[in-house]
């Protein structure tokens, strides 16, 4: 079950994201989501938006992830490349599982679709993982986007309903 969530889900989103974050460095990504990011305010401020997800199997939090429906700023324009389509968007940031769910990002992803009908996304360069779930997820690489938060050139995918 995916849904909102809510104050009392920050613990098992940080250890979530401990998780992520250990999981990410064993697998050759160990420059992503340094210093502890995302930090407990990011996390209470994405929860205070509603724009902070949680996934649940038997009552237990097994993933988390960011949908903004209202877009981006920083996606507006690509560093290079160009986005499919100057339409409406949602953005998707932060999928972090502790592998306790099957198929954990096909149902984030799913989830968002179900949604909006064009979403976009960035991952770090060296988030093998992460690419190939978006790429088999029918995203395209459309570019390169400057992350916001470390200021880092990102790659940049997009996904969209013919």
């Amino acid at each position: 079950m995916i849904r909102l969530a809510r104050i009392e889900d920050v613990e098992d989103i940080l250890n979530i994201f401990e998780f992520a974050r250990h999981t990410m460095a064993q697998s050759g990504n160990p420059r992503q989501w340094r210093n502890n990011y995302p930090h407990p305010s990011i996390i209470m401020d994405d929860i205070n938006t509603q724009t902070c997800y949680v996934v649940e199997e038997n009552h237990k939090i097994g993933g988390v992830f960011v949908l903004k429906i209202t877009g981006q700023k920083s996606y507006d324009t690509l560093a290079t490349g160009q986005w499919h389509h100057d339409k409406p968007y949602g953005a998707l940031h932060r999928l972090a599982s502790n592998n306790t769910i099957p198929h954990l990002g096909r149902l984030c992803l799913s989830y968002c679709k179900a949604r909006i009908n064009y979403l976009r996304a960035d991952t770090h360069e060296d988030n093998q993982r992460m690419k190939a779930l978006l790429i088999n997820h029918g995203f395209h690489q459309c570019g390169y986007v400057l992350c916001a938060i470390t200021g880092d050139i990102r790659p940049a995918f997009d996904w969209y309903e013919d």
